[in-house]
């Protein structure tokens, strides 16, 4: 739909330049990096209309940025948005919580 919104209660670590990917630190400590499209960076921002900034601290279901799906269809190599967790450890586990269609509101994974 054009939305990206805090997977995690946390705080904003990182909003890149051009403004297609951001990076969260969940209150566990989990940090995540959310990239909306694969291929974005060179779209220099267009189509990117982000919400926040490092240092704002979000709930989960808030909303990080609205993006033109449709543009970055058009101009991107995909318009996947990759989930990265980069700090797990290799004890950590993740527990896939829903895998169909979910809301900004529903879990989709656990961190153990």
């Amino acid at each position: 739909e054009g939305h990206l919104y805090a997977p995690c209660d946390g705080e904003v670590l990182f909003v890149f330049p051009s403004k297609h990917a951001i990076g969260l630190k969940c209150t566990d400590g989990t940090e995540i990096l959310l990239h909306v499209g694969i291929d974005t960076v060179k779209l220099d921002g267009k189509g990117f209309d982000v919400h926040v900034e490092a240092g704002t601290h979000v709930k989960m279901g808030d909303k990080l940025m609205d993006f033109d799906l449709q543009y970055i269809r058009d101009n991107a190599k995909s318009a996947a948005i990759p989930m990265v967790f980069t700090n797990l450890n290799e004890n950590s586990i993740l527990e896939v919580a829903a895998l169909d269609d979910v809301t900004k509101d529903t879990v989709i994974l656990y961190v153990k």
